[in-house]
């Protein structure tokens, strides 16, 4: 599930080639255990950042001396949620293409008055409003 957002990690951490990720794959797997656990974020970032510099090719900005405790914070607490109890949120072009059991959907009053009154495959908005009403396998719901 993690995984959902790769391209935007590596965009994150400046990596460009897929050798570097799987690389870096054992030490990023170790982070999230390190994080998932009770250990200290800035050093856990601080250790991550070390490693990252040290094994491709990314240069040093001032932005990996500041430690992103609030996003790490997030992710810390995602980690130790339940996977079952846990709720992706993306754009239904992210959805696109996968499936879960149950799907939430944010709907606008122009979404519920174009389901009303039946949608147009040749709208755009109508396209994205079905394609995020068709990822569940089993219920969508309008939250």
């Amino acid at each position: 599930m993690l995984s959902l957002f790769l391209p935007e990690a590596w965009t994150t951490l400046g990596i460009k080639e897929t050798d570097t990720f799987e690389e870096l794959r054992p030490d990023l797997q170790s982070t999230l255990q390190r994080l998932a656990g009770h250990d200290d974020i800035t050093a856990i970032w601080t250790s991550l950042v070390r490693t990252v510099l040290a094994k491709t090719r990314v240069e040093p900005s001032g932005g990996h001396a500041r430690t992103p405790r609030t996003a790490l914070g997030h992710l810390r607490t995602r980690l130790n949620v339940e996977q079952e109890q846990q709720v992706l949120g993306m754009t239904c072009h992210q959805a696109k293409g996968r499936e879960w059991d149950r799907v939430g959907v944010r709907l606008e009053q122009s979404d519920a008055a174009a389901l009303r009154k039946g949608l147009d495959s040749s709208d755009e908005a109508h396209r994205a409003l079905y394609v995020a009403l068709t990822r569940a396998r089993r219920s969508t719901l309008a939250v």
